[in-house]
């Protein structure tokens, strides 16, 4: 498929999401980087399309914010154990963002496997974990004192 059609397919893909959350179509054509900006229960996500970089996946981007000042050893502990998991599966990451701190939440997929509605689940999914990162760091209470240590479970899938 050459850059124009994979191009297109973005395009449509973001249409379905507009269609989805009820808006209308999206009427800025997106540059060659672009990338769909949009905010889900108060979290910012994009969703980027890079013809240079890798032209047949998108990559969803959600960010989660800012480490805590307190407990950050536990904290990027846990974030590092979730990317082992995550490194089985190929898909996502966690990483922080050099600009301002924030800590990102990625997930890539196939740009010809995506629709709108598969889409937004992944996204809605991000954004649970957000929410959960925004109240415990996924250290939570009962597990601050234990995070560093190795018998820390891992849950792929769920991280809280």
């Amino acid at each position: 498929m050459d850059a124009e059609q994979t191009r297109e397919r973005f395009l449509v893909l973001v249409d379905q999401v507009c269609e989805e959350l009820g808006f209308p179509p999206n009427e800025e054509v997106p540059q060659a980087d672009h990338a769909l900006a949009m905010e889900m229960d108060g979290i910012s996500f994009s969703v980027v399309h890079d013809l240079e970089v890798s032209p047949e996946r998108i990559l969803i981007e959600c960010r989660m914010g800012q480490l805590p000042e307190d407990n950050r050893l536990p904290a990027l502990t846990r974030l590092l154990h979730f990317n082992r998991g995550f490194f089985e599966m190929g898909e996502a990451a966690f990483s922080i963002d050099a600009v301002n701190g924030d800590v990102m939440y990625t997930h890539a997929c196939g740009l010809h496997d995506a629709d709108g509605r598969s889409l937004l689940a992944i996204m809605t999914e991000m954004s649970w974990q957000a929410r959960q990162w925004n109240s415990d760091y996924f250290i939570g209470e009962d597990t601050r004192a234990s995070a560093v240590q190795e018998q820390m479970p891992l849950h792929v899938g769920s991280l809280a």
